[in-house]
């Protein structure tokens, strides 16, 4: 129990939707979200609890800061009308791409003051905030911070710098 305390939850990832960042199978530590702690950074993978279906754990990225008006157009994620820059995603011929996403027509969500828009990596196969809506903070489990499984994969998961 003192490990978990101070080193973080340990998680599996299942299925694909976090891809390349992630891959099925790999296992990572998320330590809590303290209640009045700094609030999250758009770009970080956190854990969190279906906000419906509450026995369901995810892991996605924060693609969306409380506050904020959210648009997805043409594959593109827009954030109060200025086109998000994610490094993490795959890069095509220099173009960002989600292992070539499903095309989606225009739609556009308002974060309240407590809640995150989420996105997986691989958007064409994704349960995320496009499908359950933003994401209340008393749903985050906690931030990822180390991926411990395979050995192979064994690394920090720092916040990418994302511009928007």
């Amino acid at each position: 129990m003192l490990s978990r305390a101070k080193f973080g939850t340990p998680y599996r990832v299942k299925g694909n939707s976090m891809e390349p960042a992630l891959m099925d199978g790999h296992q990572v530590l998320a330590t809590p979200l303290r209640p009045g702690g700094s609030p999250l950074l758009r770009g970080a993978l956190i854990v969190l609890r279906h906000p419906v279906i509450g026995d369901q754990v995810f892991i996605k990225r924060v693609v969306g800061l409380p506050g904020e008006h959210l648009r997805i157009d043409d594959d593109k994620v827009y954030v109060d009308d200025f086109l998000l820059d994610e490094p993490y995603l795959l890069k095509e011929a220099g173009i960002a791409v989600s292992h070539r996403a499903r095309r989606e027509t225009a739609r556009l969500w308002i974060t309240d003051d407590d809640e995150y828009f989420v996105l997986g990596d691989r958007r064409s196969d994704s349960q995320d905030s496009r499908s359950f809506g933003p994401v209340p903070r008393q749903c985050i489990l906690g931030r990822v911070w180390l991926r411990c499984w395979p050995p192979v994969a064994w690394g920090l998961i720092g916040v990418p710098r994302v511009k928007s």
